[in-house]
């Protein structure tokens, strides 16, 4: 297995890694913040909608993110070889 593509393996591993957090954080922040089990509200469950969303946008960015290193290594170590 060569350099780069052991360097992109790690990249994607530690991304997902932050992905899967950066959702569990959210959505857990969200369900932690909250109504309480004896308060009634009309607007229970909506944090942890919203929290829920900005730790998929977290997915999301951090998923941009490797793919824009993972293209900038490639690149890189193409023009290395060359």
């Amino acid at each position: 297995m060569s350099s780069r593509t052991k360097s992109q393996i790690k990249i994607w591993g530690v991304s997902g890694l932050l992905s899967i957090s950066s959702l569990l954080i959210g959505y857990q922040y969200g369900k932690a913040s909250d109504c309480r089990p004896d308060q009634i509200d009309g607007q229970c469950g909506l944090s942890t909608a919203v929290e829920t969303i900005f730790g998929v946008i977290g997915v999301i960015l951090v998923l941009i993110c490797a793919t824009f290193c993972s293209i900038y290594l490639s690149k890189r170590n193409t023009n290395h070889d060359a």
